[in-house]
């Protein structure tokens, strides 16, 4: 027997002796909301930072809270509506819904800008001598940036999916 997964719409067979539960189709199409997002949020990061000349510290740690705030409206509709696949409810619940899910995204906010701070605080930016490569200090805070996406996108997942589009 053959598993099958919906992937951008189509049904792709997977082999019977590679199991794929149900969350493991949805974290899937998560993470591909998440790296349009990261893109995303990225883009609106190193902006703001070439606009204001941060880098590093609390300053960077509030651009990463706008840039991240900025896309959390359009992880909201694009994980209801693909991910979980929840249909319109009526606004009050829309509403709830939503309030639910921007706690979780605060929580992941929280995660995510705490990792951008201690990084960009505590520790210096790469050094490779033997290819004579120094991390620059955007790109330390965009390194920064992807190490904290990883933590909040597993925190984030966890809470969509048992918190607010549980079933």
């Amino acid at each position: 027997m053959k598993n099958q997964i919906a992937l951008f719409g189509k049904k792709i067979t997977v082999p019977s002796w590679l199991p794929v539960p149900k969350w493991a189709e949805q974290f899937f199409q998560f993470a591909i909301i998440g790296f349009i997002n990261t893109f995303l949020d990225l883009a609106i990061l190193t902006s703001l930072s070439f606009i204001t000349g941060i880098t590093s510290s609390f300053g960077a740690a509030g651009l990463k809270a706008i840039s991240f705030t900025c896309v959390s409206l359009v992880s909201f509709f694009a994980n209801k509506k693909w991910t979980f696949k929840e249909k319109s409810q009526k606004i009050e619940k829309e509403a709830a819904k939503y309030t639910q899910f921007m706690v979780i995204t605060i929580g992941g906010l929280i995660i995510n800008t705490g990792i951008v701070f201690l990084i960009t605080t505590y520790i210096s930016p790469i050094n490779i001598p033997l290819i004579n490569f120094q991390l620059t200090p955007r790109l330390w805070l965009v390194f920064s940036s992807l190490v904290a996406t990883a933590f909040s996108l597993i925190w984030n997942f966890i809470g969509y999916k048992f918190i607010v589009f549980k079933k």
